[in-house]
């Protein structure tokens, strides 16, 4: 790079016979060069193994969506409750993934609440956040999606997407065949109860069609996948087609938005929060299990490429665990979520990889102590196999109540940094207890009105964040 850098001076001076106004211009090419630099390839810091640390102020922040991106960075996303313009502020940092250095934090929000609650890249490498706002729209709450330039320093677009009632967005993915979004989520505008919604917009934020459930009772999507054959698969749960309580929902949409089948899997009372897809398209669906005799538990359902339950594995010691995001590796699938497992009245982060072939557990830790109340919100691969997980952590952490929580840990199990442990837990094979059952609901095809809103979400810089290193290998 430096080569390069050189020749480029060089070439421009002798064009520009250096003059006064050359070499303004070229401080002012050469200061935008090394602030693009800095954002594709991270600050360069020391090199870790493994860390933890938070991010926050004198109120609440929370990471609940995270995504890689080029130059050993990851975007994560959530809300602020300390910077912005007002209530909830999307949040919008950067990190570098080796040195885990904080390269950038923005803020995004009008007077009312912004939350993100997912991102992911776009073709032209800028950001694509989806979740929930009350500045504007159509209604309550809209579905919000914002675009954000590669540089980092412009909305490209920003929309709200809702009708009269309330309607949120809670994972989105780019689809390859036209640099379009999928978006799944819920909203309550055309019924008494949430209905499901799979919303697919274009690469400029254009309305293309949505799929909603229209269920007597609530039925919610969660997170969403894109098959081999350009297929969503969309996870969640229902109570208008549950066997008892809620039942996990699994459902395929096709790519021009017609539902192509849908069951559920009942085993008492449970929703599935993530799903992570294979190559062969077989996948893996997670979240949480209650039920009387095993209590309250988190759950690892295995499927096979035509969508029938191969393995189902429910662990924990029923205090309060879910799972709530997973994904694919080389040999399994990671998992994380929230567990009570040490007995203690906070939560803490789990973190399991399961195998690909019979779901067994190849290991499973917590992370963080008693004194804490910690959540694994989401997770995802770095490119040398660990984990990067966002949540939040709370009590003795940080600078507030609640901060956000981004930590590295090692891919195959080993000792991180800071407490962890590996308490006992039961680990029940609910297969055989598992029904799958297909269900064959009504949908509607709502044309969910589009609000600009843009000029009403200022994107602003986080000057002076405060982070708190916990530890580092």
């Amino acid at each position: 790079m430096k080569q390069y850098r050189h020749l480029f001076i060089t070439t421009f001076c002798l064009v520009l016979a250096c003059s006064s106004a050359a070499a303004s211009t070229l401080s002012q090419v050469t200061t935008i060069a090394v602030t693009l630099s800095s954002l594709m390839l991270g600050n360069q810091g020391a090199a870790f193994d493994s860390f933890r640390k938070t991010f926050g102020g004198a109120n609440i922040e929370e990471g609940y969506g995270i995504f890689p991106v080029s130059g050993n960075r990851v975007v994560v996303t959530g809300f602020t409750e300390t910077d912005g313009a007002g209530g909830k502020d999307l949040l919008f940092n950067l990190y570098d993934t080796i040195s885990g250095d904080l390269i950038l934090s923005k803020a995004v929000g009008g007077t009312g609440n912004e939350i993100g609650y997912s991102v992911v890249d776009s073709h032209d490498g800028g950001f694509v956040f989806v979740g929930e706002i009350d500045t504007a729209g159509a209604g309550g709450t809209d579905m919000l999606v914002i675009k954000i330039n590669a540089a980092a320093d412009t909305i490209d677009w920003a929309y709200a997407f809702g009708d009269t009632g309330d309607e949120t967005a809670r994972s989105v993915k780019r689809v390859p065949s036209d640099d379009g979004f999928i978006i799944a989520g819920f909203g309550d505008s055309y019924g008494t109860y949430d209905d499901g919604m799979l919303l697919k917009i274009d690469s400029a934020g254009g309305f293309s069609w949505c799929t909603a459930l229209t269920g007597q009772y609530e039925d919610r999507f969660y997170d969403v996948e894109i098959d081999s054959n350009g297929n969503f698969r969309v996870v969640g749960a229902t109570q208008t087609y549950s066997i008892e309580n809620n039942d996990v929902l699994v459902a395929q949409v096709s790519a021009t938005g017609n539902l192509d089948w849908a069951q559920g899997v009942f085993v008492f009372d449970e929703s599935a929060h993530g799903i992570a897809m294979a190559g062969d398209d077989s996948f893996a669906v997670v979240g949480c299990i209650f039920d009387l005799d095993i209590g309250h538990v988190e759950f690892f359902m295995k499927f096979d490429p035509s969508a029938t339950l191969t393995h189902a594995k429910a662990y924990g010691l029923g205090n309060i665990d879910c799972s709530t995001s997973v994904v694919k590796t080389i040999t399994g699938y990671g998992v994380t979520g929230v567990t009570h497992r040490t007995g203690g009245q906070n939560g803490q982060q789990s973190l399991t990889e399961f195998d690909d072939i019979n779901a067994d557990i190849e290991w499973s830790k917590i992370i963080g102590d008693n004194d804490d109340e910690d959540s694994g919100n989401a997770l995802t691969i770095d490119g040398d196999g660990s984990f990067l997980v966002t949540g939040s952590i709370a009590e003795n952490n940080g600078a507030g109540d609640y901060n956000l929580f981004f930590g590295k840990y090692k891919g195959d199990g080993g000792a991180d940094c800071g407490p962890a442990s590996s308490p006992p837990m039961a680990i029940l094979d609910v297969f055989f207890d598992s029904l799958q059952h297909a269900v064959t609901p009504t949908t509607s095809s709502p044309t969910l009105t589009r609000t600009d809103v843009k000029d009403q979400l200022p994107l602003t810089d986080i000057g002076s964040p405060v982070e708190t290193l916990i530890c580092s290998t």
